[in-house]
């Protein structure tokens, strides 16, 4: 019985937190169509860390937010007023902000072929490890690269 009472109130604990955490998310979603700030949002460190880089093969993809549909959560009279899922807003980090895995930290950096730096910012449904490949999603208007090309990357941070 005693395991049972636990049980119960492990689940109500659970069921509060779902639910605090689809109110903070309506919240924040109504604040932001008042171009107010987040109550809430993820603390990015971009700081740089001492450790070794280190490469990784990945997969590359590109979002663009202001064509909406799967590119952005919400979309108003014609304008995407999603933040990133670290709550940076989507316009202030094009050409440099991606999604990444949730394996990857916000702040961690990408560093492609080119030279060019990524920042993890954003989170995706797709987005994940797949068959030892890392998917980034880069927030970019144009593709620098056909869907999917996969290149070696070096993760820092």
């Amino acid at each position: 019985m005693q395991l049972y009472n636990r049980l119960l109130v492990g689940l109500g604990v659970m069921a509060v937190v779902i639910v605090m955490m689809i109110v903070g998310t309506l919240l924040n979603v109504r604040l932001a169509e008042a171009d107010l700030p987040p109550v809430y949002a993820p603390k990015v460190d971009f700081r740089q860390t001492e450790t070794e880089p280190v490469m990784v093969e990945a997969k590359l993809s590109h979002y663009w937010p202001a064509l909406g549909g799967p590119n952005c959560f919400r979309f108003v009279d014609g304008e995407c007023i999603s933040p990133t899922a670290s709550g940076i807003p989507w316009k202030q980090v094009v050409n440099w902000g991606c999604a990444c895995p949730v394996e990857y930290d916000f702040g961690t950096e990408f560093v492609l072929p080119g030279g060019e730096v990524f920042i993890c910012v954003d989170r995706g449904g797709k987005i994940i490890v797949d068959d030892g490949y890392v998917w980034l999603d880069l927030l970019v208007e144009h593709p620098p690269v056909p869907f999917g090309t996969i290149v070696n990357v070096e993760v820092r941070g």
